[in-house]
């Protein structure tokens, strides 16, 4: 079973279309040529699509999905919703590729599979959080859209939790991007940009761990799920 560890150094963004055809000491990235929400990850000469959560815009100067308002990025083609039905694979591919292969649960929404050499791995997101089959990582329930055939097990919200102390992000950016953990869930965190806290999600099965600002092995991470 393998897991993708996303270092969170990385160089600059190209502006080119085409990825380098080996893999550096960090990771590159392109621009999408058209959708503001998507961009690369260059991976040995390929590029491998991804998207930015729902209302954000991919910041080439950052290296991270951003605010609009703080993006240079204008749509050349506007993508049309489309209100058919997505399908989603209920089968895992046979072989392993680059990336990890994920499935959504067929009726517990906090559920999913990972695909290992064609077998499924039952694998659970934190308390409270739901599979999102788009982005594959443990979302918010309002961020995913299941059919909630089973709920996740929630504590109920009207028991107060011990107050966590919140960190705050320096003002000012410095050469290397600042983050910060999350204040409940480990599969969070925050990368600082200019003050403000920017929610950042790991893989799903990976913790945030704040000693080497990568996403980890559970084990690995020193991050206790609350």
């Amino acid at each position: 079973m393998f897991f993708k560890i996303i270092f969170l150094c990385v160089l600059a963004v190209s502006t080119a279309d085409v990825c380098p055809e080996t893999n550096g000491a960090f990771a590159a990235y392109l621009r999408h040529e058209t959708n503001c929400n998507q961009f690369y990850e260059c991976n040995w000469g390929q590029k491998v699509l991804f998207n930015c959560p729902a209302g954000l815009y991919f910041n080439t100067k950052l290296n991270v999905c951003d605010y609009p308002d703080n993006v240079e990025c204008i749509k050349d083609e506007e993508i049309p919703d489309i209100d058919e039905p997505e399908v989603i694979e209920s089968t895992c591919p046979e072989t392993n590729g680059p990336l990890a292969a994920y499935l959504p649960h067929e009726t517990d929404c906090s559920q999913f599979y990972e695909c290992d050499w064609g077998n499924k791995i039952l694998m659970s997101c934190p308390s409270g959080l739901y599979f999102n089959p788009k982005l594959n990582v443990c979302d918010y329930p309002v961020n995913v859209e299941c059919g909630l055939k089973q709920q996740p097990d929630v504590e109920d919200p009207e028991v107060e939790e011990p107050e966590v102390e919140e960190l705050n992000c320096p003002e000012t950016n410095g050469i290397l991007s600042e983050y910060l953990p999350h204040e409940k869930y480990c599969t969070l965190y925050y990368q600082c940009d200019w003050g403000r806290k920017i929610l950042m999600y790991c893989s799903p099965g990976l913790y945030f761990n704040t000693k080497l600002n990568v996403c980890d092995y559970p084990t690995a991470s020193g991050c206790v799920q609350k």
